[in-house]
């Protein structure tokens, strides 16, 4: 919203912005038939060596120093010890920066004594959350660092692992049908795709070929600090530059948006990111470290899993690479036939062997059945060379203190090649009802199980993502032998669906013959996600008004698939994706969803217990109920799902509307003021005789009224979001989600509750509310004497503060709304569901969930019978803004601003023939966001609001 009297003038501000946080609920399928596959789900290699000396039980372990994982604990205690400098230690790490580790803290509380210590020694925080900051801390300083008040544990972090590998077109084109669509004029115009990958090497050089001309990028230097240069970009490899070139040949006139996060806290502020650019789809060909119980949820808030729910919320539709996992993973029961407490991946075999090769590191993890807050299970991985001498030992404690988790990880450097061989202790506790054991790097193990093989974060129970599996482009009725498959350790079928792979790009040259003697150039489900994320942006462009979008969007991709055996199954999902004749509506019924059971509650143990065999082939059976009882709960919660989803709607960022307008009935129309600024933002929000505009780097520019500094932000902060209000403005500061104000204070503004953290803001006349990171209650300060800043106790999607009430969305789409009421304006109509909302100086306006129409209450006839509460009937919008005595629109069809009410200034006044992905309504002027990022602004220029730089 907006505005409130000050001195002379009336101030006004609204910022729709959206972090839905909700877990959906899902009941447990059990898996059908499965179609061919290239290897059998029981293959076992034969060991290349004999097999390695057995070794004996470990000792009982020394215990960690500190709150630290055995691996941290293990290079702390040999700096102190005197046995290796700090240095040498520090390169063992995943990530490391001279003689510092990068890690992350598990945070149970506060987080300031944590960040204060760091900051005065040495240690260098980058990404701050409620529950983790991730942070490079020198080896000396590990084990104190760890014993800091709230800390739980501490961990390694570990970089994404990359799921496999113009003029050259990809067969997948073909494949597909795409071309077909092509065609029938369907290339992905007016869609926004989000790359999420790792290096872009060459991606410049591309630009104008076989990749678009413009792209929006950010680019990760290190932890935590990112540029919008794209040269920041083009590092560690090609994969995200083949990536893009695959999916840009599916659907070439996207708008594209790149980025390459290093750890799971850029994750989430890249995914953030992206809602903010308003994009459809987003496609991430990498797989994340394990972070939750196997049932699709973490309790962590920066898991790529949770990433995954933030894009959701928003319909941003989630397309992620299933892994190249089938023969580097196995997944089975704990079985110990010669009860020595090693795990048998087959009868009397207690190792599982792998090729390393030198100079390579090699990653291994290892997960179990437990609980995720207090795992009580002990199991200990380590590797050992021939000899039975371990090399790498993962053997964190777990006696159910807060901080254990049913996981290890471990990483070895070989001198030279060699076998080598994984062994899993079950160290103290009752047997876990399911192991599973990965190479994380990739690696084929000699026991591996194909089944139980899904990455990170392609096993999230959440329906707006889609698992990618793979198929040759050449043979798509034989599924890859190295394509991850199903199930999920609580049972649930995945992948979802099936792209090509191994097609051409020019980024891998001339590829390589395979023992079939087809050529490969791309082989991998990354390049099978590419594939359908480039599908989903055709489909996006041909059915625009559908919603939930990504719901949708996933819908139809399945629907259309070709069943690969009886779907849906655990290689294939429902099928090969194949899109149907363009010029039939082939939508129909909506399919049951692929993930059924309820997610464990957060942190908590899978439920999944697979039956125990003394075979390396064991896969779990799904559990939790009879299957009557599990047809009867999916019956009904089908029913709901819709209607569950379609609370998801609002989106995180951008939504702050306004544009053209009916002509007005009562006062002419000045001639607007329209100046289009060269600088390029991300998100843009109008004050009451100001404006402000997000860069993509976070930086903030401000322009107009500067009389109390509002147009003034704090030199070198940089913002994951900005809302402008009255004669002040704030900003949540990207590190550690803090907010951060300029302007005038003459409410105490400026004093947001000590140490809250929010995931939202919205700025009011003189107050402002924002959405608190960990628990998604308002919290509301500034200027209050209307009741405007005392919320209720309850949890929102989005917030919107106006001149003196504010008004909260919930996940549901219902409203409320408190403060000041003389016109209603706290008092939304009856029976109502909003996607979005947006609170004016004495009315608000939201848009109705069902069919986009605006509906308005409060004040209807401002100074002069402004009409401000009487949208324009027939149309439909996808966001809405709230002025003083105006409102704005942003035209669902064709993206063009609708304005109505007061028009005095020509602030209803929208230019014709211009279109935005975002409004901003303010005082008397309004403001859009073209897609090249440009600002066009119309109505009073008085302060210079409405000339951008």
């Amino acid at each position: 919203m907006r505005f409130t009297p000050f001195g002379s003038k009336y101030a006004i501000y609204f910022l729709t912005a959206i972090v839905a946080a909700a877990l959906l609920l899902f009941i447990l399928l059990t898996s059908a038939n499965d179609a061919s596959a290239q290897q059998s789900a029981t293959a076992t290699l034969t060991p290349t060596a004999s097999g390695p000396a057995f070794p004996p039980v470990p000792p009982k372990r020394t215990p960690p120093l500190g709150n630290l994982d055995s691996m941290l604990s293990q290079m702390a205690s040999s700096v102190q010890g005197g046995y290796s400098t700090a240095h040498d230690v520090a390169s063992q790490a995943p990530m490391h920066a001279d003689d510092s580790v990068a890690v992350t803290f598990y945070l149970n509380g506060d987080t300031a004594p944590l960040l204060a210590f760091l900051r005065a020694n040495g240690g260098d925080p980058r990404n701050i959350g409620d529950d983790y900051v991730e942070a490079y801390v020198p080896v000396a300083l590990l084990a104190e660092a760890s014993e800091q008040p709230n800390v739980v544990r501490v961990q390694a972090i570990v970089p994404p692992q990359p799921a496999g590998k113009g003029s050259v077109i990809s067969q997948g084109v073909a494949a597909h049908a795409a071309n077909v669509w092509h065609t029938a004029g369907y290339t992905g115009a007016g869609v926004k795709v989000g790359v999420i990958d790792g290096g872009f090497e060459g991606f410049s050089a591309l630009m104008g070929s076989e990749l678009p001309a413009n792209v929006t990028a950010r680019c990760y230097t290190d932890i935590g600090l990112f540029t919008s240069n794209l040269a920041d970009c083009e590092t560690d490899g090609t994969h995200g530059t083949a990536v893009s070139e695959t999916l840009l040949d599916i659907a070439p006139d996207v708008t594209l948006y790149i980025a390459n996060p290093i750890a799971k806290g850029d994750l989430r502020h890249t995914v953030n990111w992206l809602v903010e650019q308003d994009v459809d789809v987003i496609n991430m060909s990498l797989s994340w470290t394990w972070d939750g119980p196997g049932d699709g949820a973490s309790p962590f808030s920066f898991s790529p899993l949770r990433s995954v729910d933030a894009a959701a919320n928003s319909e941003a539709l989630f397309v992620n690479s299933a892994g190249n996992k089938a023969k580097a993973t196995w997944f089975g029961a704990f079985s110990d036939t010669d009860s020595n407490n090693y795990l048998n991946f087959e009868s009397g075999v207690n190792y599982n062997a792998v090729e390393l090769e030198a100079g390579v590191l090699f990653k291994a993890q290892l997960r179990w059945e437990g609980n995720w807050q207090g795992a009580e299970r002990d199991l200990d991985l380590f590797l050992s060379d021939a000899e039975g001498e371990f090399v790498a030992a993962g053997e964190d404690f777990q006696d159910g203190e807060t901080g254990d988790t049913p996981y290890e990880f471990i990483t070895f450097t070989p001198a030279a090649s060699d076998t080598y061989y994984l062994w899993v202790l079950s160290y103290s506790g009752d047997s876990p009802g399911w192991v599973q054991l990965q190479a994380f790097s990739g690696e084929d193990l000699v026991h591996y199980t194909e089944r139980g093989s899904i990455g990170n974060p392609a096993e999230s129970a959440n329906p707006g993502l889609l698992a990618v599996g793979a198929a040759s482009y050449w043979d798509v009725n034989t599924i890859a032998s190295y394509s991850s498959r199903g199930p999920t350790p609580d049972g649930r079928i995945k992948p979802d669906i099936v792209g090509a792979d191994c097609a051409a790009t020019s980024t891998d040259g001339a590829g390589f013959t395979v023992t079939t003697g087809q050529r490969c150039w791309f082989a991998g489900t990354s390049q099978a996600s590419a594939h359908i994320a480039g599908l989903a942006a055709l489909v996006k462009q041909r059915f625009p008004d559908d919603r939930p979008a990504h719901i949708e969007l996933e819908y139809y991709l399945e629907h259309n698939a070709e069943p690969r055996g009886a779907v849906p199954n655990n290689d294939w999902g429902y099928g090969f994706a194949k899109l149907p004749n363009p010029t039939e509506d082939s939508r129909g019924p909506e399919p049951t969803p692929i993930g059924t059971p309820s997610p464990t509650p957060t942190g908590t143990s899978g439920t999944g217990s697979p039956t125990p065999t003394a075979t390396s082939t064991t896969v779990p059976t799904p559990v939790g109920g009879a299957i009557e009882g599990r047809v009867s709960a999916l019956e009904d919660l089908i029913r709901r799902l819709e209607s569950m989803m379609m609370a998801f709607e609002s989106r995180l960022a951008a939504l702050e509307g306004s544009s053209t307008a009916p002509t007005p009935t009562s006062t002419p129309s000045p001639t607007p003021t329209r100046v289009s600024g060269a600088t390029s933002f991300s998100s843009i929000t109008t004050g009451g005789f100001h404006t402000c505009g997000l860069r993509a780097d976070g930086s903030t520019v401000c322009w107009g009224e500067n009389h109390h500094d509002q147009s003034t932000p704090p030199s070198g902060e940089i913002f994951t979001s900005i809302s402008a209000g009255g004669s002040h403005s704030c900003g949540l500061r990207h590190a550690d989600g803090l907010a951060v104000c300029w302007g005038y204070d003459d409410h105490g503004q400026f004093t947001p509750p000590s140490d809250e953290t929010f995931t939202s803001i919205s700025a009011g006349g003189s107050h402002l509310c924002g959405l608190r990171h960990a628990d998604g209650l308002a919290v509301c300060w500034g200027y209050g004497d209307r009741g405007q800043t005392t919320p209720p106790e309850e949890t929102f999607a989005s917030i919107s503060a106006g001149g003196f009430h504010t008004c909260g969305l919930r996940a549901d789409g219902s409203t409320v709304c408190w403060g000041e009421n003389h016109h209603d304006q706290s008092t939304p109509p009856s029976g109502e569901i909003f996607a979005s909302i947006s609170a004016g100086q004495q009315h608000t306006c939201g848009l109705r969930r069902a069919d986009g129409v605006a509906v308005c209450w409060g004040d209807n006839e401002g100074d002069d019978n402004d009409g401000q509460s009487t949208p324009p009937s027939g149309e439909t919008f996808a966001s809405i803004s709230a002025g003083w005595w105006h409102t704005c629109g942003l035209r669902h069809e064709d993206r063009s601003a609708v304005c109505w009410g007061d028009n005095d200034n020509g602030q209803s006044s929208p230019p014709s023939g211009e279109t935005f992905t975002s409004l901003s309504a303010g005082a008397v002027h309004t403001c859009g966001l073209r897609a090249d990022g440009s600002v066009a602004c119309w109505g009073s220029n008085g302060d210079g609001q409405g000339t951008p730089p």
